[in-house]
């Protein structure tokens, strides 16, 4: 009975243990959504990662990795390498979901004797292919669907001799092409005039050599608005640490070019949760209603809560940062940073505690939790002991903590759990650090909430905005209003503006932002269709932030187009803003953290152009430039310091 007892004893460790190992990191499969393939976030009522490798149900499963989707009448068919425990080979696996958002494994779809992956899927003359990573046998196969999606049979070798990863084959202007891997630092191009070949490589081929971080494909080449995007892993100095995309501007059978665009990198590596430590592989497709949605994977602890995305958080107070004897800013503690990370006053000054950081969550939520990372760097000075927690609607009356507690001493992550409550702010107080020091530091803040209204799926109706832009005397006025990447100048006649069939975000809504010259701007967010007219409230004096500019840089050069740069800040700070920036008919946000922006302009008959910034809670800064600094910086006012 007694070596009975020990082995129970010792067969409960060593599945508790393997328990622990199953959940430390591996690849898993998340979603996403957004305006366009480059600008994706996680959706908000549907918590990442959506397909683990405790899903797969007819084997037993290491890790799920490089999904590829296939919408297929009414049902959404996911494809993905299955890494199989038993046998250490990748074998290809499918899951069907009805919304795109709740995913139900059914089984192994392809188990050849050597090792596949990315199982790239698509849609052909009415039959279904796949070309999967088969580099084991030195050759890039093809298969077709004889009874789709459970049954496929090989039709061809597109190539061999070579030990290619990762083929991405597509169909354009008349021709095949496909990239196809050499290990991590190497792409190499082929084309063909028929899917099953011949295949030859292209005379600039290969394309990429030496260079593991803009090598390897990394998912499906995207087709839209006219462009061609090759989306690709970055393998340096890490294996499969972000995903980023190229735009070809050129390819033909003779030549080849491309460049990154400025969106890029599309996902990295959070340092939390399901893809804390990786991400190396993006699907994106096009919804009707507009809409992206994307598949990607993840490397990382799928066990971890994962916060709601941080694309919209905004400051909204901090008691204390040090900016000057390093980079301590309070927008650490939220940027997806780890290495990064918050910290109070220290050189000139060491104000006591209690300290805390107020944020804005950009959309109403219901907050059953939060993560605090303590710094990563080594350190331990700030390191939060006791804490209060709080949540608010509309971030002025904060009420009772909603949590309160006292940190272990290490630099682990903390995650803390309590009864939902609704807010679209939240708010940490720093009570002690762990030294007794006056101190406090942050690396980064995590919220674990669900959206408080249930945001509608990718494939919900359109919106349709319309009215007229005025000011409080009815005068029509000249503006640019924007909602969901569309956008309208209503200057002729002044005033009325329509904007159709807009796409919602991913909470459900749309965010209608009209901004005019000499106003302050005016955004609101809109459940639904609206016409309506907006007034605008005039900007009043302000201080100027803005560097001076000498003429005469642009002699004779009406008409050309020039590369403008910088980035928004608050006033006497380097706290970058969200801000809209506008310079003769081109436009981006700066809202990357660092409050960059870059714009290729034209320039207007005199040779000049109109730079133009907005920010919500800000005065409009408004210069017409004859000179421009390559890393001009534009001072922002806040709207209460304007007369």
């Amino acid at each position: 009975m007694k070596n009975n007892d020990i082995l129970r004893s010792v067969f409960l460790i060593f599945c508790l243990l393997a328990s622990l190992q199953s959940f430390a990191a591996e690849w898993s499969i998340g979603i996403y959504a957004g305006i366009s393939p480059l600008e994706l976030a996680p959706i908000p009522s549907t918590p990442n990662p959506v397909l683990t490798a405790h899903d797969i149900l007819d084997t037993q499963a290491n890790f799920v990795a490089d999904p590829f989707l296939l919408p297929v009448d009414d049902t959404w068919y996911l494809f993905f390498e299955v890494l199989n425990t038993a046998t250490n080979q990748g074998d290809i696996g499918y899951a069907t979901s009805n919304n795109g958002l709740n995913w139900n494994y059914q089984q192994i779809v392809l188990d050849e004797p050597y090792h596949l992956s990315y199982p790239y899927v698509f849609e052909w003359q009415g039959d279904y292919y796949m070309v999967p990573e088969s580099s084991e046998v030195n050759s890039i196969l093809l298969y077709r669907a004889v009874n789709f999606p459970t049954d496929w049979e090989f039709v061809a070798t597109l190539l061999t001799g070579r030990a290619y990863v990762d083929p991405s084959p597509f169909y354009y202007n008349g021709s095949w092409w496909m990239y196809a891997g050499g290990g991590l630092d190497t792409l190499y191009l082929f084309f063909a005039d028929h899917l099953a070949g011949p295949w030859f490589e292209h005379p600039q081929s290969p394309v990429v050599t030496g260079d593991a971080n803009i090598a390897r494909p990394g998912g499906r080449v995207v087709q839209f608005d006219n462009r061609l995007l090759r989306i690709t892993q970055d393998d340096a100095p890490t294996y499969g640490n972000q995903v980023r995309a190229f735009e070809v501007t050129l390819l033909s059978r003779t030549y080849y070019a491309e460049f990154e665009v400025p969106e890029s990198p599309l996902l990295s590596a959070t340092g939390y949760g399901w893809n804390g430590d990786g991400i190396h592989h993006l699907d994106p497709l096009l919804l009707p209603s507009g809409t992206w949605f994307a598949v990607a994977d993840g490397f990382g602890d799928p066990q971890q809560r994962q916060s709601i995305a941080k694309d919209n958080w905004t400051l909204l107070y901090v008691d204390s940062e040090e900016v000057i004897g390093e980079d301590g800013a309070a927008i650490n503690a939220f940027d997806d940073d780890m290495d990064t990370f918050w910290h109070t006053e220290w050189l000139s000054a060491a104000p006591p505690h209690p300290h805390e950081i107020q944020l804005c969550l950009g959309g109403a939520y219901d907050i059953d939790g939060f993560g605090y990372v303590p710094r990563q760097d080594g350190g331990v000075n700030g390191r939060i002991a006791d804490y209060e927690f709080f949540a608010s609607s509309d971030g002025v009356n904060w009420g009772a903590p909603v949590a309160t507690g006292t940190f272990a001493n290490d630099a682990s992550i903390k995650e803390v759990e309590f009864a939902p409550v609704p807010g679209q702010f939240v708010r940490l107080r720093a009570l002690s650090e762990v030294n007794g020091n006056p101190w406090t530091s942050l690396a980064e803040l995590h919220v674990f909430a669900t959206p408080h209204d249930t945001p509608p799926t990718p494939t919900e109706e359109l919106v349709d905005l319309s009215g007229a832009v005025q000011d409080a005397g009815g005068t029509g006025l000249c503006a640019m209003v924007l909602a969901s990447g569309q956008f309208e100048f209503s200057c002729n006649p002044d005033g009325p503006f329509s904007l159709t069939d807009l796409p919602r975000e991913n909470d459900g809504t749309v965010k209608r932002q009209v901004y005019v010259d000499g106003f302050f701007p005016n955004i609101d967010v809109l459940p639904d269709s609206v016409s309506e007219t907006v007034v605008m409230t005039p900007a009043g004096a302000c201080p100027s932030y803005n560097l001076p500019s000498d003429p005469g840089v642009f002699p004779d050069s009406a008409g050309q187009r020039i590369n403008i740069s910088g980035s928004v800040l608050l006033q006497d700070t380097q706290t970058p803003i969200c801000a809209m920036v506008l310079a003769n008919g081109q436009f981006m946000f700066s809202c990357d953290g660092s409050g960059s922006y870059a714009l290729n302009i034209p320039l207007d008959n005199n040779g000049q152009f109109k730079l133009q910034v907005y920010a919500d809670g800000f005065a409009p800064t408004i210069q017409s430039f004859d000179e421009f600094s390559a890393t001009n910086d534009v001072r922002m006012a806040r709207a209460v310091e304007c007369q």
